[in-house]
């Protein structure tokens, strides 16, 4: 088993395979090493071989939460979110303060704009653990849902001040002042974003605030960068038409055909 773990450590999931099921030969009943197996076949993508050896470990342990959670996972994987809460539920019926399962219970809910069920899985989750930044991340983004924008500001920097990554926080928190009609704080936070590396929500965000502003032609300049730059994205397309159809006297100016879609 250890070689095993050695060889996972290494990233020789091969290797890591072959020392588990000589471990299982050796003893078959082990459901710890059916766990590692199923993880480690997890992490390479065949989910079917996977499930079966969570399966076999629950067998052998009905209360295995590793299995239970890497069962949950796979749900999650395979956009089955009622398998995956009813994983993740038995989880915390037996480990009620794990922060893993409840913040996945709780991204599950707000997926499915539940949001007053997932944040109140996240503030379990950081009662037990304050400086997680997602779940921090995770209800910011409910209390944006419920247009709670000055809480969902606060719940991001406590997500920034925890280590989430600075560019999409920030990016989120100028949408946020946006909201709230504050486009001085929304373009400072979105040319924080933009000073650590590109983002395109900063750039859009940026657009917005020229728009608003009754700046057309600047809202133009940073749209034409984005097109520039992501050819094929969808969102920059539907923000771009939008602008085209608002502004058909500068269409000629502007970057985007009608096939950009294509």
């Amino acid at each position: 088993m250890g070689l095993g773990d050695a060889y996972r450590g290494l990233e020789d999931l091969d290797k890591a395979l072959e020392a588990w099921t000589r471990c299982l030969k050796l003893r078959p009943h082990d459901h710890k090493t059916m766990t590692r197996m199923a993880d480690c076949l997890k992490k390479r993508g065949d989910f079917e071989a996977s499930k079966t050896y969570y399966f076999m470990a629950l067998k052998k342990n009905p209360c295995d939460l590793y299995a239970l959670m890497g069962l949950g996972q796979i749900a999650v994987l395979e956009k089955d979110d009622e398998t995956a809460l009813e994983y993740f539920e038995r989880v915390l019926e037996t480990s009620p303060n794990s922060v893993i399962a409840l913040t996945a219970a709780a991204n599950i809910h707000r997926k499915r704009r539940a949001f007053r069920e997932a944040i109140h899985l996240y503030d379990q989750a950081l009662r037990i653990n304050p400086r997680n930044s997602h779940a921090w991340h995770g209800k910011a983004d409910c209390l944006r849902g419920r247009k709670e924008y000055t809480s969902a500001i606060g719940a991001w920097n406590r997500a920034l001040e925890n280590g989430m990554d600075r560019r999409v926080g920030l990016s989120r928190i100028g949408d946020s002042y946006i909201r709230l009609k504050d486009l001085s704080m929304a373009e400072t936070n979105y040319k924080k974003a933009m000073a650590i590396g590109y983002d395109k929500y900063a750039f859009l965000g940026i657009s917005k605030i020229h728009e608003m502003r009754g700046e057309p032609e600047k809202a133009l300049e940073i749209l034409n960068i984005l097109v520039r730059k992501e050819p094929q994205d969808q969102r920059i397309y539907t923000e771009s038409r939008k602008f085209v159809n608002k502004y058909p006297e500068m269409v000629k100016t502007f970057s985007v055909s009608d096939d950009a879609d294509a």
